[in-house]
């Protein structure tokens, strides 16, 4: 499931697939939202299983994606030292060993740098049997010649177990910078992440209802930013009013969900357009 953001045109396009066969013809998805949405398949060399992280310019035109396991150009060149992506891990060890991609939902984000879009931040976190640390990886689109050069990766950021309802992005207030947020795995405890054109600063936040399944699910921004919901298939629905300048959740409200649905194993969210309407899926 692709994992993208919103701000300008830099969600235009997504990037994604499902091929674990040779034979099979659903890899390399493109979702394009101009005036209307375009729905192409364009073979790449790049496979995707659950992973997906892709970011445009303020133009709409397609830079980078990725499978969490590399990155890819637009034009499905390998960005260089970028393979190893969430290495070493269980996860990488099973499936981007194989070419398969990266098999955690949620997982990974691209967002530019407040200084210059050509400057791209993927954020992710590995799944091991011991941790899963929030993780950093840079890319310089101005090196080697436009095609890109990984100047970092694998970096962390955050050592602490991450939940797996993900990740998701919003604009700063001062429409510059960025906040990234993340929950910690089986606790009430969020980490905030601010991006500015200094660097990276991370803060914490205990609040609401604890969620404790380690169930997977989402955490996704209201249209305007001034609200996150989180969501999966055991812990239920969470919804908190968010503060883009200061970078705060409050008035956590809990909703819990009557059904038969603790056996699932996919959840999703997605606010309408306006950010009135809040729906929430189960598979």
């Amino acid at each position: 499931m692709p994992l993208c953001l919103f701000s300008q045109k830099q969600d235009n396009v997504w990037v994604f697939g499902y091929r674990y066969y040779e034979d099979s013809l659903a890899n390399g998805i493109f979702f394009t939202f101009d005036d209307s949405l375009k729905i192409t398949y364009e073979p790449k060399p790049m496979d995707f299983a659950n992973t997906s992280a892709c970011i445009s310019d303020s133009s709409g035109n397609l830079m980078l994606y990725s499978n969490g396991c590399y990155i890819e150009t637009a034009d499905g060149e390998t960005v260089p030292g970028s393979n190893q992506l969430n290495y070493p891990s269980s996860m990488y060890n099973i499936f981007c060993a194989d070419g398969v991609g990266y098999n955690a939902s949620h997982s990974m984000i691209a967002v530019s740098d407040p200084k210059s879009e050509d400057r791209i931040h993927f954020f992710h976190y590995p799944i091991t049997t011991t941790s899963k640390n929030l993780l950093h990886t840079f890319v310089n689109m101005t090196e080697n010649n436009g095609q890109g050069q990984t100047i970092f990766k694998n970096i962390p950021i955050i050592l602490d177990t991450i939940s797996p309802d993900g990740l998701h992005a919003v604009k700063h207030g001062n429409g510059r910078d960025w906040w990234i947020v993340a929950a910690k795995f089986q606790s009430d405890k969020y980490y905030l992440i601010q991006l500015t054109p200094e660097g990276i600063s991370v803060r914490s936040q205990v609040i609401g209802e604890p969620a404790l399944s380690g169930a997977g699910g989402q955490l996704v921004f209201s249209p305007d930013g001034s609200k996150l919901a989180r969501f999966n298939t055991r812990d239920d629905l969470r919804i908190f009013d968010f503060d883009r300048c200061a970078g705060t959740l409050s008035n956590p409200v809990y909703i819990p969900i009557q059904d038969d649905a603790d056996n699932e194993f996919y959840a999703g969210l997605a606010w309408s357009a306006d950010g009135r309407y809040l729906y929430c899926g189960e598979i």
